[in-house]
């Protein structure tokens, strides 16, 4: 698992020796750097986050790079239900929920941690997602960028005023775009308008919405040639009520957050109040019942694992046997609520050796017999729609019966978002294809219906069409000289109301 942009495989000729005994030989192939140049990660997580209770996070760092990191530091950004506490380290300054943790010189090929415990506020409700930032400092890339380029860097940044607007933002933190990028936004994990926006160098350009109780999301794209794998992004959940006084929740964890570089690490978790003690978990969980996810996608997974019985467990085991569509050469380690030893047996099962591990039963010390690990892989590349990612893995208690985790599932998809029909009648299927659609799309009901009637309107509420069919249970809806973009539609059977939707038109 070298990185071949910074390292290179040494050509020297290595002699192997066997005698008749042997049936494999293990060699070590040396290898020697390109260029001089420190590359950090880092990771952070918690078991589980309980409300009106003090939680501690471990902190994972690491050096992969060919030289050392001088003036490293962590800085931490707490959700807002959060108070500090206490860490394991000097906290080195601390302004309103941004902590700063100065690490000093991390040498090359060298991993540490470090832990901080924060308070929970009662007034974080269950099914809350909690989020909390790590970010590592130097992190300037190891190659030099693109010189085409523009050097603009968008910032996707977002805030809940008073209950009574989500304010989102993009700001262009470099130089002046030469080009539009594009722009998308989400309610309750639905597309619901996009656009494009060009910004000049410190330019901001602002989205205000009426705060009702849904969790909004703002993606911008980055020029195509930024460095690095930024994907900015903002959510806002719990801002505002709807007309029957509730919030949406469980949309944050659908999509990527904005931590595909090593040097950034985004831990959300909800708040829950019984748990199973041992689990798997994936970020992001995907969207709707297939948890669909898009191709190239990485996959963060934690296994928290709990001493439930009644005494120590002196080690422990995980063995995670990977799905066959996960690229193993990508695996990262990530946090650890202890140290363990890792290896990989028969090309793609993960083996976790919590040796000495000395974890107390949950009848001795509750808050002390919980552990987790995580880890970060990518995808085999370029999966084809449908596939489906599927992994649990087995906890070993000293010599007892392996505890088998829930399965953790994903399906490759793409436009997924757009598949949002709401039919009022439950006993009334009904399919839209294509979706998106070039020309038409063929609107098909599981019963017939009279007069049928489709209203479709643009991303500003304005009717732009309005088609009629005989069919029954069939309606041909076509795209006459519409513009490309997100529409919404109103099906009705004469002035009932069957279904409403989206349609996107490419």
């Amino acid at each position: 698992m070298v990185d071949e942009t910074i390292w290179e495989v040494c050509n020297n000729n290595i002699p192997v020796y066997a005698d008749g005994d042997q049936d494999s030989i293990a060699v070590d192939f040396h290898i020697q750097p390109l260029i001089d140049c420190p590359v950090l990660s880092v990771d952070l997580s918690t078991p589980l986050l309980r409300r009106c209770f003090f939680n501690t996070y471990i902190v994972n760092y690491c050096n992969t790079g060919t030289i050392e990191a001088n003036n490293a530091y962590v800085e931490i950004e707490l959700d807002e239900h959060m108070s500090y506490n206490n860490s394991s380290i000097p906290l080195s300054s601390q302004n309103g929920n941004t902590l700063v943790f100065d690490i000093g010189t991390i040498p090359y090929n060298t991993c540490e941690t470090f832990s901080f415990g924060v308070y929970l506020s009662c007034d974080a409700d269950l099914g809350d997602a909690i989020c909390t930032e790590a970010t590592i400092y130097p992190n300037d890339p190891c190659e030099t960028p693109s010189s085409e380029w523009d050097k603009s860097s968008a910032v996707v940044d977002g805030y809940c005023q008073s209950d009574e607007f989500v304010i989102l933002t993009i700001t262009n933190a470099g130089e002046d775009m030469d080009e539009p990028q594009e722009w998308r936004l989400y309610e309750n994990g639905v597309l619901v308008d996009q656009g494009t926006y060009q910004l000049l160098a410190n330019e901001t350009e602002t989205f205000t919405i009426p705060a009702n109780g849904s969790t909004w999301q703002l993606q911008a794209d980055q020029h195509p040639l930024h460095p690095g794998n930024s994907n900015p992004n903002a959510i806002i959940e719990d801002c505002g009520t709807d007309g029957g006084g509730n919030s949406a929740q469980g949309f944050v964890l659908i999509f990527p957050q904005d931590d595909a570089d090593p040097f950034v690490a985004i831990d959300c978790q909800e708040v829950i109040g019984a748990w199973d003690p041992n689990d798997k978990a994936a970020l992001p969980v995907g969207y709707g019942a297939p948890h669909y996810i898009e191709a190239n996608t990485d996959l963060d997974y934690k296994i928290r694992f709990q001493n439930t019985g009644t005494d120590t467990a002196f080690n422990i085991i995980v063995r995670d046997t990977l799905s066959g569509l996960l690229d193993i050469t990508t695996l990262r380690p990530g946090a650890s609520s202890f140290p363990y030893n890792l290896s990989i047996e028969e090309e793609n099962i993960l083996v976790f050796r919590f040796n000495n591990i000395m974890l107390p039963d949950s009848n001795v010390n509750e808050a002390a017999s919980h552990g987790f690990l995580k880890f970060k892989i990518s995808q085999m590349p370029d999966l084809a729609d449908d596939n489906v990612i599927e992994n649990s893995a087995a906890i070993y208690f000293d010599f007892n019966k392996p505890v088998i985790t829930n399965t953790v599932m994903h399906t490759i998809g793409q436009d997924f978002i757009l598949h949002t029909e709401v039919v009022f009648d439950q006993s009334v299927k009904l399919s839209v294809a294509p979706n998106p659609m070039l020309s038409h799309s063929e609107f098909r009901l599981s019963k017939s219906f009279n007069n049928l009637r489709i209203e479709l309107y643009d991303s500003v509420g304005r009717l732009v069409s309005e088609q009629i069919s005989n069919e029954g249970n069939r309606l041909v809806l076509q795209r006459n000289k519409l513009p490309q973009g997100l529409y919404f539609y109103k099906l009705f059977s004469g002035n009932e109301a069957i279904a409403n939707g989206k349609i996107l038109m490419k």
